[in-house]
């Protein structure tokens, strides 16, 4: 691990984060900053500027309960697009591939030829048989002695 930070700037989160490969375990993070997070003289100010750094260069993500904080695309540097797909500590495991961005083709918009609507043939209806309906027998509703 590399020594603790002397200073919270963005500078160096980013240094820190970009150290180990571009994502980092939240815990590993915040240890390394933690005597200047704990200093009672400025800790309020501290902790507050921290996140605003974080914030800044990162994204925290959540993985299978873990956070991890990965840095923003803007702030990777090409050598940090390999991330470990674990802790991104050690830069060991599956790597995400690079992704080649080429400008998309000119699409031709000719117009839409006309469609013909023919009408809708009708639809015979054939009529429904009708159903017997014989009275239903009368049921007593005294009690029977």
């Amino acid at each position: 691990m590399v020594g603790e930070m002397t200073e919270i700037s963005v500078e160096s989160v980013c240094e820190f984060i970009t150290s180990r490969g571009g994502k980092v375990k939240n815990i590993t993070l915040v240890s390394n900053f933690k005597k200047l997070l704990n200093d009672p003289a400025s800790r309020d100010e501290a902790r507050q500027q921290f996140k605003e750094c974080v914030n800044t260069v990162a994204v925290v993500k959540t993985e299978n309960g873990e956070k991890y904080v990965q840095l923003k695309k803007k702030y990777r540097s090409p050598s940090s697009s390999t991330l470990s797909s674990t802790d991104g500590i050690d830069g060991v495991g599956k790597s995400t591939p690079e992704v080649s961005r080429q400008p998309t083709p000119e699409v031709s918009r000719q117009p839409t030829p006309e469609v013909s609507r023919q009408p809708t043939p009708e639809v015979r209806r054939h009529p429904t048989p009708e159903v017997s309906r014989h009275p239903t027998p009368e049921v007593s509703r005294h009690p029977t002695p």
